[in-house]
Order: C-alpha cells, then structure tokens, then sequence
C-alpha cells in the first residue's frame, strides 16, 4: 500500500500538474527500481550501525541509531524497503494510465467543477484499472523477494525455500513449499490480467494522442507534491551513495578487491548479456503479437506475464530437473540454465516494453511496405527495425541491469568454479568481508549509473535521428 499511495501522488505530480523538472524527476525516480534491493538494505544497514555514517558523520545519539537499527531488521524494516524499491514500478504503471486517459471528461469536469473535486470524481475512476494493476504486480515482487528479508533476518517463506534447495538439497521439500506461494501469485497474475483486459501498462508520452492535461489543484498542494519527490529520491538514493562514499575512503582496497574480482565481473556481464539477447529475441516476436492480433492475445500476455509469478528458487529447480534430462545433462556443467532462467525471470519487462514500442509504430506503414515488397524480412529490416531501435535498447538495458543484481536464480544456477558479483556479495556478507562487500557494491552502483547514462545519451539520439 505505502508503494501505490506514493507511485499515486508521484504520478499524478508528473502527469496532471505543471511542476518543473519533470524529466529530472522521472529519472530519479526510476533508479531505485535499478539498484537490487539487497543494496538497499545493505545500505539502510550501514547507515544505522553503531558505527555507520548516522552516528560518526552526523553524530546522532547512539541510542536512537540502536533503536531505528533495531527497528530495520523487523519486519517493519522489511517492508520500508520493498516501498522504495516497488514505489518506481507503481508510479510508472499508474502514470501510464493517466497518459492513455482521453482526458476530455476531465477537460469537461473542469468547467463546472474545482480541480480537485475532479481529480477524485473522475481523474481517479478512469485510471482505476491501473491502479489495481500496480497494486497486484507490486504485491507479486514483494513476496518473491528474498534477499530483504535474509539479510534482515526475517523469516518468510522465499527463504525457507532456498534453505531447502541450498542446505538440505532437498528438491522435493523445496518444490512442495513452492506450490502454496507459486498459487498465490500467480492467482494475483490472473486477477492483473483480468483487471487490466487488454490496456497497456506502460506506455510512453509519444503514445497520447493528445496534448498533456494539466490542471492546477493549487500551491499547497503543488508544494507537498515538490517536497514528497525530493523526500522521496533522497530516501530512496541518499543511503546507496553515502555507502558509495564510505567505501571511497579505501581506496586501496577498492582496487585490490575489484582487480582480485575480474573473473567474476566478466562472468556477470556474460550472464547478464546473454540473458538480455534472449529476451529479447524472444520478446520481439511475442510483442509483435500482442500489438497487431487480437485472436489468442489474452492467453499469449498471461503465458508471458506467468513467469513473473515464478520464485527465483522453483525456477532454478525447474531448470535442475530439466538437467536431469539423460539428453540434456551436459548442459548442467554450464552457464546455459542459468541464461535461460534468467531471460524467462525478465522475459516481461522486455515483452511489454517492445509491445509499448510497437505500439507507436502505425500499421499503415507496414501495409505500404507491403505493397511494395511482401517479404517479411524486408518489412523488418526496413521498417520495424529502425523504428524499435530506441524500444530494443531500453529493453535490453532494463533486462541487463535487472540480471545483473539478481541474486535468487545465480545463486542456485552458476556452475561449480563460477560466481557472479552478486553471489560474491552474499557469501562475503556471511562471512563478515564488510570492506569487500562495500567496494563490490560500489562497482554495481557505478555500473548502474554508467550504462543508464549510456543508454539514456543512445535513447535521445535515436529519437532524434527518427524525428529528422
């Protein structure tokens, strides 16, 4: 709830009213989404720690520090977290829904009624869909998320699931205390399908076919709004970067642990890489799909939509039974199960990013094309293709960032003699290597922030040269 009733405000902040720097705000927003949720709690953990930056930089009492410390590994702690890292995903799929909005019952509301009564008496009910839509989804991430909750020790059922499959071995018991959570959200998946029909829920500004509807609800509340985004991006950043710059003060250490850690970096872009060539490889088809047919588009989004319902830890024991397979048992010495698994986990995010794409394309393009030449190929590499250019790439950043801070499926797929930076994370964690975890946290961040930036610069540019 606390992740809706932000993502709520947020987006009616963005997308209803006149404030300034909102392609600032829309950025910082979107990076908390971007840093794995384990970062986040490692973050929040050192800045309470008897020793951490609340208590030495900003001389706080050592007893509140111990009471809010006390307070984060609760599950109160648990769930502040899950609310910083869902509050981006809920934001843009409610603000989707205000950008797909005709808008022309607001615009009429508006004459006979003040902008507030109509923002509750019609902005609200139009977008109703959407917001059980973020609810749903958000609720799905939060419960199939384990690394909070093991870090905080607390105790939840993703954790005993792992402890079955990682400890005792055994499959059995791990896939029987999968069904119970397995059911519920993919219960919740169905219930988002049949809230959502056949609506988009992501949809970029190029897609309203009409101009921005803004009203003002006055400068109270302009003012709170202003104040809940700044409030919002520091609590969601100030914690990563002030762990960021701890770790810079070593900065021996820094280049010691990165340089004794290069196999792994390596091992985790290649993972990350192939993972995001695959989706969406296999997005793109999928996506083309939903976008231009209406037979079987329902029970295609939900097959595509179920592995978002997956746990992390059935996933990988799926993919262990499938070794199993005498034909197929060669592959269980490689990276192979590992790619697949993590291409199917964020298969879509890139299938609904390049249907958002697809849409923006007009279909009377295609048909022009047509006449001209009937090949698909050449519809493809003359048409499609330059126009997704832009969605590829943002699929393929959203599939890569989002691989490369998974922790669940590495951390049961990578083949004996490997590691990936994230599960090196975790083992130092445990094992007390505070200084290593900082700086290798340290190098994820700085990759986050260095291939955003990236592909934002790559982005405009591509929208540029197809607005020439």
């Amino acid at each position: 709830m606390g992740a809706i009733t932000l993502g709520l405000i947020l987006a009616i902040t963005l997308e209803r009213t006149a404030i300034s720097g909102k392609s600032l705000f829309q950025i910082l927003l979107l990076l908390p989404f971007l840093i794995p949720p384990y970062i986040h709690t490692l973050a929040w953990s050192w800045l309470f720690a008897g020793e951490g930056f609340l208590v030495s930089i900003l001389g706080a009492p050592t007893e509140i520090a111990q009471t809010l410390y006390t307070l984060l590994y609760s599950r109160l702690g648990v769930i502040c977290i899950l609310t910083i890292y869902c509050t981006p995903l809920a934001t843009i799929i409610i603000a989707s829904g205000l950008r797909l909005s005709s808008g022309s019952g607001e615009e009429a509301a508006l004459m006979a009624r003040p902008p507030m009564s109509v923002l509750f008496r019609h902005t609200l009910p139009s977008i109703s869909p959407h917001l059980a839509g973020s609810s749903l989804i958000t609720m799905v991430i939060s419960m199939l998320n384990f690394s909070v909750a093991d870090i905080l020790r607390v105790h939840v059922l993703p954790i005993e699931i792992f402890i079955q499959l990682s400890v005792f071995y055994d499959q059995f018991g791990a896939f029987t205390m999968s069904i119970p959570l397995f059911g519920i959200t993919a219960t919740l998946i169905v219930l988002f399908q049949r809230v959502m029909g056949d609506k988009q829920f992501i949809c970029t500004r190029q897609q309203q076919n009409r101009s921005a509807l803004t009203y003002s609800l006055g400068k109270p509340f302009l003012i709170i709004c202003t104040s809940l985004f700044i409030t919002s991006a520091t609590i969601s950043l100030l914690p990563p970067l002030m762990y960021l710059i701890g770790s810079l003060s070593q900065a021996q250490e820094i280049l010691s642990t990165i340089f004794d850690s290069y196999g792994e970096i390596l091992y985790t872009f290649a993972l990350s890489g192939g993972s995001s060539v695959v989706a969406v490889c296999i997005g793109l088809p999928v996506a083309y799909f939903l976008s231009r047919r209406r037979t079987w588009s329902a029970t295609i989004n939900f097959i595509f939509l179920l592995p978002l319902a997956i746990p992390g830890a059935l996933l990988a024991l799926g993919m262990l039974r499938v070794n199993d397979l005498p034909v197929l048992h060669h592959l269980s010495s490689t990276s192979i199960p590992c790619v697949l698994a993590l291409c199917l986990h964020f298969l879509p995010f890139a299938v609904k990013l390049l249907e958002a794409e697809l849409h923006k394309i007009d279909v009377k393009l295609e048909e022009i094309a047509r006449l001209f030449d009937g090949s698909v190929t050449h519809r493809l590499r003359y048409i499609l293709l330059p126009l997704l250019l832009p969605g590829l790439t943002i699929s393929f950043f959203f599939v890569f960032i989002l691989s490369l801070g998974d922790l669940s499926i590495p951390l049961l797929l990578v083949p004996p003699g490997r590691e990936t930076v994230p599960v090196k994370i975790y083992n130092l964690m445990h094992y007390g290597a505070n200084d290593m975890v900082a700086v290798l946290c340290l190098f994820i961040l700085f990759t986050i922030g260095s291939i955003s930036i990236i592909t934002l610069l790559w982005y405009k540019r591509c929208q540029m040269r197809l607005s020439n």
